[in-house]
């Protein structure tokens, strides 16, 4: 059995309108993804405003140092903001020696965290700091917000 659908004149109208609609969307869509992506790439290109941020963000595992390279230097264009990564990749011995501080060797405690229990021992977190007139700012009042609390980024 073959159905044919001829439509009448509001019929055409009315199918014309909604194609002209959709291929506009399309367009639209395509041009915003199209703009997005080439933002994104663009920072991926660039190098952050620190050769010591750039070797650091280097030794994080490949799958977020594009993210983490985007992050600085957004923050550095959009808001005015120097940071430097100050900490990234950790070995485990390294972690070792920072949770000794302020226990079983002098200092004031640094981490929580044991070798094997920080992201940083596995590439997958980093540390910042605002540089300011060339100096970094340790204790900046704007991100202490409340002194248990720390920012976490999810990528």
């Amino acid at each position: 059995m073959n159905i044919k659908y001829t439509p009448n004149t509001l019929g055409k109208v009315i199918i014309l309108t909604v194609t002209i609609l959709v291929a506009v969307i399309v367009f639209k869509k395509r041009k915003t993804l199209k703009q997005l992506t080439t933002k994104s790439i663009d920072f991926l290109r660039e190098k952050t405003w620190d050769i010591i941020t750039d070797r650091r963000i280097n030794t994080l595992h490949p799958q977020i140092r594009a993210k983490v390279k985007e992050f600085i230097v957004r923050a550095e264009k959009e808001l005015g903001i120097r940071l430097r990564v100050t900490s990234a990749f950790r070995s485990w011995k390294e972690q070792t020696r920072l949770y000794n501080k302020g226990r079983t060797s002098p200092g004031k405690r640094v981490t929580n965290a044991k070798a094997g229990e920080s992201y940083h021992n596995y590439g997958l977190a980093f540390d910042v700091v605002e540089i300011c007139s060339g100096q970094p700012i340790w204790n900046n009042p704007n991100w202490k917000k409340n002194s248990t609390t720390r920012q976490v980024f999810r990528f």
